[in-house]
């Protein structure tokens, strides 16, 4: 409880800063929604019917005056696909927050305090041949809450390179069932951990109309197996093809050694864990 009160504290001090000052502002970000419907009909080369809709949401609000910069970004997922007409279910499902407060030590970086959280928004499954589906997540089933203290390196408006060699990471399973498919005590709902994070985000216009946003995440936890790194990286590129039609890239890599990825076999199964999603259909930035 005094790590989520000196947080609170610290969060308050941030938004005490003069906010309503919009000239410090800048804040954007892009919207995305896509279809896609695959059908056959005495198709002699075979083929399943599919529909699929994904939708995602990237925002960012940055305040810079002086020494203090303080960068924010969301980003949402979701997808649904019907494959074979067996109704729909989840495809994708992402929550990401992250706040970061800095204080210019030089031209270029700055003494820096990053927060992030992640989970998902609903239940996801792993559907079994005979019809039936055991639940494998869920909101806060996992979720992930880090909070650490470091530099960080801005050579560019568009490059951030942060280091933080004291960070604290809890892994929240509130679902009894699913915490030893993430590394948890089956009478405990949280995990601690206590190491050093390192993060890249990449966010730019690489050409005219297509924009790329790229999130590397390496966290080594100190009290236990400090060589096996934990890695996320998130890349989401868009192109803009008119005003209201876009296509997207999503792709999103995960390495945790406490995480089982087949609770089906004997022993925990650890490896790599990758999503992609392409999409075709409205985009809007602002």
């Amino acid at each position: 409880m005094r790590k989520f009160s000196v947080l609170i504290m610290l969060i308050g001090l941030i938004a005490g800063i003069k906010a309503q000052d919009t000239t410090y502002w800048k804040r954007g970000g892009d919207y995305a929604l896509n279809f896609s419907d695959v059908g056959f009909k005495n198709w002699a080369a075979g083929g399943d019917n599919a529909q699929n809709i994904g939708t995602f949401m990237n925002l960012f609000a940055s305040y810079a005056k002086g020494k203090v910069a303080w960068d924010n970004n969301l980003s949402m997922v979701y997808g649904l696909t019907n494959v074979a007409n067996k109704g729909f279910r989840k495809s994708d499902d992402k929550i990401d927050f992250s706040s970061k407060f800095g204080y210019k030590a030089s031209k270029k970086l700055f003494y820096a305090a990053l927060m992030t959280f992640k989970s998902q928004f609903t239940a996801g499954y792993d559907y079994k041949e005979d019809g039936t589906k055991e639940m494998i997540s869920n909101l806060m089933a996992p979720g992930y809450f880090t909070f650490g203290i470091g530099i960080d390196y801005k050579p560019v408006d568009y490059l951030s390179i942060y280091f933080s060699p004291v960070t604290n990471k809890m892994t929240f399973v509130n679902v009894p069932d699913l915490r030893a498919k993430y590394g948890l005590d089956p009478d405990k709902s949280m995990r601690y951990e206590f190491g050093g994070l390192a993060k890249i985000v990449f966010r730019k216009d690489i050409v005219k109309n297509v924009g790329l946003e790229s999130k590397l995440e390496l966290f080594s936890n100190y009290l236990k197996n400090p060589q096996n790194i934990d890695v996320d990286w998130q890349n989401a590129l868009t192109m803009k093809v008119n005003k209201y039609l876009s296509a997207s890239l999503l792709t999103h890599l995960l390495y945790d050694d406490d995480t089982d990825i087949d609770a089906t076999k004997e022993g925990k199964q650890v490896g790599i864990q990758f999503t992609r999603t392409i999409g075709v259909g409205f985009l809007y930035k602002f």
